[in-house]
């Protein structure tokens, strides 16, 4: 698993009315990846590799970007399928926008279908004879029907999908759901990742909108990513990507101090004096209390 934050800044109205609402969009992903590996010295034939530095965000066509968390393979190929459904688009047409969202969708239902011979394989049945074979028992194959739609709502890929277009930011998070996929679209923020709801925990705790900076914004979003960090699923390192209206993605790197300057003098301060004598009577006399020995730290 992993943690993947995308989320809109700066966002305010255009110059022109009736003009699409303008926003800039951050999109981040730690980059600690375990997967199955060969290995010709170990039993069994396949080991669990960790990669601390491995990418989850792809570069898109029309300057649009993905970044996932789950399968590494099956995310692989939803990405995969996604460049090729974009890059087919023209988005100079009034219609790109939900032509790109239309485009997610159909990267998870083609990734399910490259699949699905392997599933109907493991169950003694042919692509071709399940969909063509009209002398297959049709309780059998009302039941591999339902064992394939148990497989794709289970597919393990989720992607956050963000992307400029002329008719305003598309920012989509995405993953099999009951029947199609599960394409949900926001202005706000999106969190994806075993430790999601932490992530949008803090981002909640620091009120986090729309129409905060971008440099306010990609520090709570920054702040999200080191607060998830004690799930072990979580790297310790982390790709981040601007996308700013009319402007190929930025990549945010070569950081230097600033994040560390910054959390001193905006992030949450150490409460270590806090087991002192001098707070401990602050707290009886405001609580109107008496500690007792087995409660007192000094």
């Amino acid at each position: 698993m992993t943690l993947v934050i995308g989320m809109m800044a700066g966002s305010k109205n255009a110059p022109i009315p009736n003009d699409p609402d303008i926003s800039s969009i951050l999109l981040c992903a730690d980059t600690l990846a375990s997967y199955v590996a060969p290995s010709a010295l170990a039993l069994p034939l396949q080991v669990v590799t960790t990669s601390p530095y491995q990418s989850k965000i792809y570069p898109l066509p029309h300057g649009f970007v993905a970044g996932f968390c789950d399968d590494f393979a099956v995310s692989h190929h939803v990405a995969a399928v996604l460049h090729v459904c974009l890059e087919k688009l023209d988005p100079s047409e009034p219609a790109f926008r939900s032509e790109a969202r239309k485009a997610v969708v159909n990267a998870f239902k083609v990734t399910f279908q490259m699949f699905r011979p392997q599933y109907l394989i493991s169950w003694g049945v042919s692509e071709d004879e399940f969909l063509h074979d009209p002398q297959l028992d049709p309780a059998l194959k009302q039941e591999l029907t339902t064992r394939l739609n148990e497989e794709w709502e289970r597919m393990p890929a989720q992607l956050i999908v963000a992307g400029q277009t002329k008719n305003g930011p598309l920012l989509v998070n995405a993953c099999p759901g009951g029947g199609m996929p599960w394409v949900r679209e926001t202005t706000s923020y999106f969190a994806i990742g075993s430790p999601a709801e932490s992530a949008l925990s803090w981002l909640r705790f620091r009120r986090q909108h729309n129409g905060f900076s971008v440099q306010r914004s990609c520090f709570h979003m920054f702040e999200a990513q080191q607060f998830c960090q004690s799930d072990p699923a979580v790297g310790r390192y982390l790709q981040a990507v601007l996308l700013q209206p009319n402007e190929n993605p930025l990549h945010l790197k070569g950081r230097g101090t600033l994040l560390d300057t910054w959390r001193t003098e905006f992030g949450l301060r150490s409460t270590d004096k806090l087991d002192s004598g001098e707070y401990q009577a602050s707290f009886e006399t405001a609580f109107q209390i008496k500690l007792n020995e087995g409660s007192k730290n000094v």
